[in-house]
């Protein structure tokens, strides 16, 4: 039976600098280390309101963004990746780095989507090294775990996810990051970062958001050490 979650989480996320990681990399509480490239700010999708509108345009989206992911079918869509969800929860969120890439004010509050998945099918499974095109799922499954990590678009929202194929559990979390067309897999800009989670193995975790913006995105699983420190246990990442 699917679980259903509605929990309130105003939770900011710092906005850190972006990476240049290698497929495995041991990392502090920042995990990042700054590229020397750097990307154009994004032009917002129609819809979307202009960086820098007044606060009460970006709230009225905002409500309305909130009304069109509660609606969404996301066992439609789920089921579209061969996959059910055994669990989902929508999260509202001050989520800094997302409202700083689409130009909204520090404190919007919007929605996240997580989803436990049961995931019968497999995706196509390959080591991205360029920015192939989207919508996908793009996936990668040699993750360290071992896993798999993939990273798509469907009805107007951005999907990370990671697949644990090990023993026991672990616990960390997903991060998107928008990164030029040309780059291989880049981190350049942090767009949003997921909760912290604990996968049992055989678990899928997924986090979505609305898209605000077209171009690349690349898909990076964190997993936590211990207090203070994560390692990049791989990345994915396509043109959506």
């Amino acid at each position: 039976m699917m679980r259903t979650g509605n929990r309130i989480k105003l939770a900011v996320v710092a906005v850190l600098a972006a990476a240049g990681v290698s497929w495995a990399l041991t990392a502090g509480a920042n995990p990042e280390l700054a590229e020397a490239e750097s990307s154009p700010a994004p032009t917002n999708l129609p819809g979307i309101p202009a960086p820098g509108a007044p606060d009460h345009v970006w709230r009225a989206w905002a409500e309305e963004d909130t009304l069109d992911l509660r609606a969404y079918d996301w066992e439609q869509d789920s089921a579209q990746r061969g996959c059910t969800i055994e669990a989902i929860d929508f999260v509202e969120e001050v989520a800094a780095d997302y409202n700083l890439a689409m130009g909204a004010p520090d404190d919007l509050v919007t929605l996240r989507v997580d989803r436990i998945e049961n995931c019968t099918t497999s995706e196509p499974e390959i080591v991205p090294f360029d920015m192939p095109p989207g919508p996908g799922p793009i996936c990668n499954s040699q993750t360290h775990g071992p896993g798999t990590i993939c990273i798509s678009k469907s009805g107007g929202k951005v999907h990370a996810s990671w697949a644990y194929r090990g023993s026991g559990a672990v616990s960390g979390y997903l991060r998107i990051y928008q990164a030029p067309t040309t780059s291989a897999c880049g981190t350049n800009t942090t767009w949003h970062t997921g909760p912290n989670t604990a996968w049992n193995s055989g678990d899928t975790h997924s986090i979505s958001k609305t898209q605000t913006q077209n171009g690349g995105y690349t898909a990076v699983i964190w997993k936590y050490n211990g207090i203070g420190s994560y390692t990049n246990w791989g990345r994915t990442c396509a043109v959506l």
